[in-house]
């Protein structure tokens, strides 16, 4: 009932579906069945009416008890608003590695999975999968940094960081140092 903003005796005589949104009662209907063939219903999310008029997101858990069934209703709000921020977050760390002026690779087991638009215009376009140690020479490969090497008539200050993730995987920081 606090979950949505009544007291607990205005909700005797209501049905629960009539709160949901339309699309999710086929999913409380379905659940509902299960428990009546004596099969055990999945959880299921479905959304909520607030009396304020506001969906509240929910898991849905049906179970049978020895008087009929319950459900245990669980309130993904918090979780969906953090679910929210990290995509922001996430949104935001990728519009700035993209702004970087100096290139920016991944490294995962030798090979080139990820670049920023300066590293393409850099490297060229057909970088991803391509070993960075051919590309780079054996410092690449080694942990060492910062130190420069020469691609092609460019003079670059590389940059290592090792990734928290483990394994053989880390970002490379190249710097064009090329004078003239």
């Amino acid at each position: 009932a606090r979950l949505l903003g009544v007291e607990p005796a205005t909700l005797v005589g209501q049905r629960w579906r009539d709160r949901l949104r339309p699309e999710d009662i086929a999913a409380d209907d379905r659940a509902l069945r299960d428990l009546a063939e004596g099969g055990m219903p999945s959880p299921y999310p479905a959304w909520c009416r607030h009396t304020d008029g506001r969906w509240i997101p929910l898991l849905i858990i049906r179970q049978r008890s020895a008087d009929g069934a319950y459900a245990v209703v669980l309130d993904l709000t918090v979780q969906r608003q953090a679910e929210a921020a990290a995509l922001d977050q996430a949104a935001r760390q990728a519009a700035l590695i993209s702004a970087l002026p100096e290139a920016l690779i991944e490294v995962r087991d030798g090979a080139i999975t990820a670049v920023n638009p300066a590293a393409t215009a850099l490297l060229g376009p057909a970088v991803l999968g391509r070993e960075v140690r051919a590309l780079l020479g054996q410092a690449a490969t080694d942990g060492a940094g910062p130190y420069r090497v020469r691609l092609g008539d460019r003079q670059l200050a590389v940059s290592t960081l090792a990734l928290p993730d483990g394994g053989d995987a880390c970002l490379m920081l190249l710097r064009d140092e090329t004078v003239g």
